[in-house]
């Protein structure tokens, strides 16, 4: 987006001006704003960041298990194993994900699950490293917050959704992301503030099966950010938060405010990956 792009430009002007050398800004990263929102009856504020547009891919973080096994660093290649058995709780026959899903070149683009938050948290800390030594610059690359997650989300709205509709079907009855919905499911915000959902369903209907999508599927929103709701849900940087809900998860877990339907919420899962936030570390750092 136009307006993303010239925000993008004035941070980065601003954090090296006065400086010998520019800081560069990773491609596929996004300038959100300083701002402030509503989550559930409440105001949060946050400051200026910069967020990868994307989940983190399977490629992304084979490149990290490659480093590692390189390096011997066994103890930690140990921890950041994906743990492919976790599919088989996905339901169904799954056994091609079990087998491909993290290997295969075809799912290169597509985010990476069945990682431990520590696994994620190790992640952070190798790319942070890679980029001190690639590009000579002080950084920190880390899980966003869960109120920097939720103002991305809703880009500077108060909206139900990361997009403008308060509907999980735009006008044209397309969905709006990747979700395990069920043959006419629609939410609908009436004027009194109450949120229904309507099923077009019957027993003898089945239920649209959905799996994970390339982490730049459908539309972004306001910010530039691909899938903040479905596809993979998010870990943030507080243990025991998961944001955004799923592929496997219904239609109402796409609101942003909805509570997380995960109980065990830092362990692997095929419904959850992550993305990173970038953040330039001061000279006293």
């Amino acid at each position: 987006m136009k307006k993303n792009f010239i925000l993008l430009v004035l941070l980065t002007l601003l954090l090296t001006s006065g400086k010998k050398n520019f800081y560069k800004v990773p491609k596929n990263f996004a300038f959100i704003p300083m701002g402030t929102t509503t989550y559930n009856g409440n105001t949060i504020s946050v400051d200026a960041f910069i967020m990868q547009k994307t989940e983190v891919t399977n490629k992304q973080y084979r490149e990290f298990l490659n480093s590692l096994k390189k390096n011997k660093e066994l103890e930690k290649l140990k921890i950041a194993q994906i743990d492919t058995i976790k599919w088989r709780q996905a339901g169904e026959y799954n056994e091609p994900y079990v087998n491909f899903y993290h290997k295969h070149p075809a799912y290169d683009n597509y985010p990476v699950v069945n990682i431990s938050r520590e696994a994620a948290e190790l992640y952070c800390e190798w790319l942070s490293q890679k980029w001190i030594k690639e590009n000579g610059q002080k950084v920190q690359f880390r899980l966003p917050t869960e109120n920097e997650w939720i103002y991305a989300a809703k880009a500077g709205t108060n909206n139900k959704f990361p997009w403008e509709e308060n509907s999980i079907i735009n006008k044209k009855g397309e969905h709006m992301c990747n979700y395990k919905h069920i043959e006419q499911q629609k939410i609908r915000e009436y004027k009194d503030g109450k949120i229904k959902i309507f099923n077009d369903y019957s027993p003898e209907k089945k239920n649209v099966k959905t799996i994970l999508a390339p982490v730049d599927s459908y539309e972004t929103n306001e910010f530039d950010l691909y899938n903040m709701s479905g596809n993979a849900a998010e870990m943030v940087a507080e243990k025991n938060v998961i944001k955004g809900g799923s592929w496997n998860s219904t239609g109402y877990y796409m609101m942003i405010e909805s509570e997380s339907e995960y109980t065990e919420k830092d362990i692997p899962s095929p419904y959850v990956g992550f993305r990173v936030i970038y953040t330039i570390l001061s000279e006293n750092n």
